[in-house]
C-alpha cells in the first residue's frame, strides 16, 4: 500500500509507520554502547560512544603538545597565545606580579 503525499506519520498506522534502524554501536572492542559519530582514524572510519570520541581527540591532543614540546599548562597557553588570536578572549584573569595580591596583616 503506497503512503499518500503530506501524510503525518503519526497519521498512518503502526505498520506503516517509518522504523528507523538501531544507532550502529561503538567499534571499540568490549564497548555495547550506541556510537555519538562517526570519525576518521588512521585505518578508516570508526563509530565512537561519547567516552572513546573524548579519548580520541585526547590522544590527538597529547600527542600534538609532545610534538611541540608543550609539557607544562603555562608552556601550552603560551603557545596559545601566540598561535591562536582567540584565545586572548579566554584570558580573563588580569596580568599581575607577585605579590600584588597580598595584603596587610590587621594590627
Amino acid at each position: 500500500m503506497a503512503r499518500k503525499p503530506n501524510t503525518r506519520a503519526e497519521d498512518l498506522p503502526k505498520s506503516q509507520a517509518t522504523i528507523y534502524p538501531e544507532k550502529p554501536l561503538c567499534s571499540h572492542d568490549g564497548c555495547f554502547l550506541e556510537s555519538l559519530c562517526k570519525v576518521k582514524t588512521l585505518y578508516g572510519w570508526a563509530n565512537l560512544c561519547e567516552k572513546h570520541y573524548q579519548a580520541h581527540h585526547q590522544a590527538q591532543a597529547d600527542e600534538t603538545c609532545k610534538r611541540l614540546g608543550l609539557e607544562t599548562i603555562a608552556q601550552k597557553r603560551a603557545w596559545l597565545k601566540n598561535h591562536w588570536p582567540q584565545m586572548q578572549a579566554f584570558d580573563t584573569a588580569p596580568a599581575r606580579e607577585p605579590g600584588d595580591d597580598d595584603e596587610p596583616l590587621p594590627r
